[in-house]
């Protein structure tokens, strides 16, 4: 009776392709292909981003303001220099001016601007990647940056005030001055409000 129900379950060719054993080889193929399939799938309700967004969203009605943050490589100190300063507000203001910069404050490891497009054919990234090349070109101070940049588009002058001031503040709260007012590393190049 035992050699009958194994035959069944081996089926007509008497190989075992179907039945039970067949069963569980599917069953473990399943597993290891979806294993692999799967693998490196998050599992997390909302995915966090890695890397900033590409691309601004601009708007024909109402400001383009974008708040923009970059870093230095490995957050190395060098940015919190007068030549450095000097060379990229003039770039700023003579150069790379595909989007004009208005407010400005250097840190020592990354620096925060408000910027807004001119010209609506250069991305910000290659804004960025341009302004970058032509400070490592110029000025002998000044060493690699991260890639890119984070930016943010404020939508009121409210949002842009709120930004500014806490800005102004980083040297304050990084132990490097009193009051914001004595950093010597900020600036104005255009005026977009």
């Amino acid at each position: 009776m035992a050699e009958a129900e194994a035959a069944q379950q081996r089926g007509p060719t008497g190989s075992g392709m179907f039945g039970r054993d067949a069963l569980l080889r599917v069953r473990r193929l399943a597993s290891r292909h979806s294993q692999a399939l799967f693998s490196g799938v998050s599992t997390d309700p909302l995915p966090r981003r890695r890397t900033p967004a590409k691309g601004v969203h601009l708007a024909l009605s109402g400001p383009n303001w974008v708040f923009l943050t970059v870093c230095t490589q490995n957050r190395v100190r060098w940015l919190a220099q007068a030549s450095v300063q000097r060379a990229l507000h003039d770039l700023w203001r003579d150069t790379a001016t595909a989007w004009l910069v208005s407010d400005y404050l250097l840190m020592p490891d990354h620096l925060h601007l408000f910027c807004a497009p001119r010209d609506w054919q250069f991305s910000i990234e290659r804004w960025i990647a341009f302004w970058k090349d032509q400070l490592a070109k110029t000025c002998p101070q000044a060493q690699s940056f991260q890639r890119g940049g984070f930016h943010h588009r404020l939508r009121t002058d409210e949002s842009y005030a709120q930004k500014w001031q806490y800005v102004r503040e980083n040297p304050v709260r990084a132990d490097l001055v009193e009051q914001p007012e004595d950093w010597p590393y900020q600036g104005r190049v255009h005026e977009i409000m």
